[in-house]
């Protein structure tokens, strides 16, 4: 059994420019916040998706093209972001919509979407754990198919892995080594 690990994503928020609309913190760090204060400031005027890595942590942005900038902070290695950024987008645009002539402000979304932005990212850690799971129960069900195929006199042992991995019958026939020895 795996043990569960906690998100990859550590702090994400919806924002337009420097404003925060809503926000969620997932991870430990109480800088993160401020941190992702700073990012939103230098956001690339210029790109639609943009990522930075730092010390094990990854910075990414998703520009809609709108108003809205989708931002998170997350752990290197452990998913990809904007697939997560993609799915706070299209939460948001379903729950909020466009802004039309709703006056924006600071947090002014946070009570409705704040938990949402975090039911994603926990969505996102069972996702990645059930993606672990299902590879480690492959991978045993590949080890008893080998356990089999080596047990029934079939000669697969000596197969080169791909050969064994097309999980044909081989019984009766005989294998012969590339080098001619017997």
């Amino acid at each position: 059994m795996l043990p569960l690990r906690r998100s990859p994503i550590l702090y994400a928020c919806v924002s337009t420019g420097s404003t925060v609309l809503a926000d969620a913190t997932i991870g430990d760090d109480e800088n993160l916040e401020v941190i992702a204060a700073k990012c939103l400031e230098n956001a690339p005027p210029h790109h639609l998706r943009y990522s930075h890595t730092v010390r094990g942590r990854v910075y990414s942005f998703l520009i809609d093209g709108g108003p809205f900038v989708f931002f998170s902070i997350s752990d290197d290695g452990r998913g990809p972001p904007f697939r997560f950024l993609r799915r706070v987008r299209d939460a948001f645009v379903a729950k909020i919509g466009s802004p039309g002539r709703r006056r924006i402000f600071r947090r002014c979304f946070q009570e409705r979407f704040g938990p949402v932005i975090r039911r994603l990212a926990e969505a996102d850690e069972k996702a990645g754990v059930e993606i672990e799971c299902a590879a480690e129960a492959e991978g045993e069900e590949r080890r008893r198919r080998e356990a089999r195929a080596g047990d029934t006199g079939g000669g697969s042992g000596g197969l080169p892995r791909i050969v064994r991995d097309l999980d044909v019958d081989l019984r009766g026939f005989t294998v012969h080594p590339i080098d001619g020895s017997e």
